[in-house]
């Protein structure tokens, strides 16, 4: 993430989003995506370097040689966004002359010749991650340098790339020993982002009607956006008997719209947790939760839920979201809240 924020400055969200936009995944997954990427990139510069004896200007006239397959590679819209001309040698022309001159070729190469570098390759390259294409082609002779991007880089010319080939080294343990599982991961991701069993969830609760600022409502919501917190969502309309967890009449639709929620996300598994106020005995009171909780499970259970997707907890008033000095505050730290635990 640094090696993209110091490259990308203010625009790095905009990157995130266009990705996003182009390859149809969720923020968080683009972004992800883009940070394994990151030291790939720089490594397998660095490498590249290496193998070829590359001095800066090398370095430069490589990338100036590779401008066609970045700009077909790039999505649509990125190469204005990062400010590059859709001439692509007018680009290289720039950071050709920007390391001619300069006098501290390392600080150079750095700052100048690989923020060019790794912001269009990285863009390309993720995107190919995204769009399952063969990154290989991009790269012509430095094919062997991706391959084998596992490796250790090695020292790019001047202080200032040395130290970039060693952020890429301290991470070689890690791309090794995931260079598998980083193809499977970025499949899984995609798959999430464009998965179909969301659009029919949500094609399946159109004609639930749901309260304003209902359990129901939030929830949904929060599913259909892809976010992936573990925000808790308190219900709005639950009431029990004083000191009961028998559910009032008047509370059973909120739950049973839970219900209907959950049986269209059929993958989700929540927590139902349990809070009272601080009145009365501490021991009873978290038995009083535990039993509260325990009571929306049964009522799921009892509209379709498995119970295998529903775990239950009683915090008693180990957790209150106002003062207990206030009826008021005491009020709304009695509640029943969930959180989704798995996806």
């Amino acid at each position: 993430n640094s090696i993209l924020s110091s490259l990308l400055g203010n625009k790095l969200g905009s990157v995130v989003d266009l990705i996003t936009s182009v390859s149809g995944m969720k923020k968080g997954s683009s972004s992800s995506l883009l940070n394994m990427a990151a030291p790939m990139v720089m490594g397998m510069l660095g490498k590249f370097v290496k193998n070829k004896a590359l001095d800066a200007i090398g370095l430069s006239k490589f990338l100036g040689s590779q401008k066609q397959h970045v700009s077909n590679a790039l999505p649509a819209g990125m190469g204005s966004l990062l400010g590059f001309s859709s001439n692509m040698e007018k680009a290289t022309a720039t950071a050709s002359r920007a390391i001619e001159n300069t006098t501290e070729e390392g600080k150079s190469l750095l700052s100048r010749i690989l923020p060019f570098a790794l912001i269009a390759l990285l863009a390309a390259g993720a995107y190919w991650v995204f769009t399952g294409n063969n990154p290989k082609e991009m790269v012509g002779d430095a094919t062997g340098a991706v391959t084998d991007i596992a490796g250790k880089a090695a020292e790019v010319a001047g202080d200032a790339a040395g130290a970039a080939a060693d952020i890429a080294s301290d991470a070689a343990s890690t791309v090794e020993n995931a260079a598998t599982s980083t193809v499977e991961k970025a499949g899984e991701l995609a798959g999430d982002a464009v998965n179909a069993a969301t659009a029919v969830a949500v094609k399946a609760l159109e004609g639930v009607k749901f309260a304003a600022g209902s359990v129901g409502e939030k929830f949904s919501e929060f599913l259909a956006s892809g976010e992936t917190s573990d925000k808790a969502f308190a219900f709005n309309n639950l009431n029990f008997a004083t000191g009961s967890s028998t559910i009032d009449a008047g509370s059973l639709t909120e739950v049973d719209n839970l219900a209907k929620v959950l049986s269209a996300y059929k993958n989700i598994s929540i927590e139902i947790s349990g809070h009272t106020d601080n009145s009365g005995n501490a021991d009873q009171n978290k038995k009083l939760s535990q039993d509260r909780a325990d009571s929306v499970k049964a009522r799921l259970i009892a509209q379709g839920v498995d119970a295998s997707r529903i775990s239950t907890i009683g915090h008693g008033a180990d957790h209150p979201i106002a003062s207990n000095d206030t009826e008021e505050g005491k009020k709304q730290n009695r509640r029943i809240e969930i959180k989704v635990t798995k996806r």
